[in-house]
């Protein structure tokens, strides 16, 4: 019996904790407000509108195109944007779902859907 109570216990903390670090989403308008300062620009593609950010040597004719692999926004690359503008057209996006480009309306997220 001391087990069930121990396990009681043990489970109505673990579900108090999870109740106080739960957070909703926040919305994509929202995340505009905070982090779509200039340079950033969308377009649509489909039924999503793709943030992106183009910066540096505006005439460079092979730009190049930093993609990150997932769960990540195209803040990642500040860093290397900083260094790199001054050479070169440096475009990076958001992918669908992640940082302020929307979901895709389907929620499919297979290899196909992104090509």
């Amino acid at each position: 019996m001391k087990f069930f109570k121990y396990l009681f216990i043990a489970l109505v903390i673990i579900f108090g904790i999870c109740k106080l670090e739960f957070v909703d989403d926040v919305s994509v308008d929202d995340l505009k407000i905070k982090y779509a300062q200039a340079p950033s620009k969308f377009i649509s593609i489909g039924n999503i509108k793709v943030h992106y950010k183009s910066e540096g040597v505006e005439n460079d004719t092979l730009p190049l195109v930093l993609l990150y692999s997932t769960e990540a926004s195209l803040h990642t690359f500040d860093a290397w944007v900083n260094e790199l503008k001054q050479y070169k057209k440096v475009i990076r996006l958001d992918l669908p779902a992640f940082g302020l480009t929307g979901p895709f309306e389907d929620r499919n997220y297979k290899i196909s859907q992104y090509t």
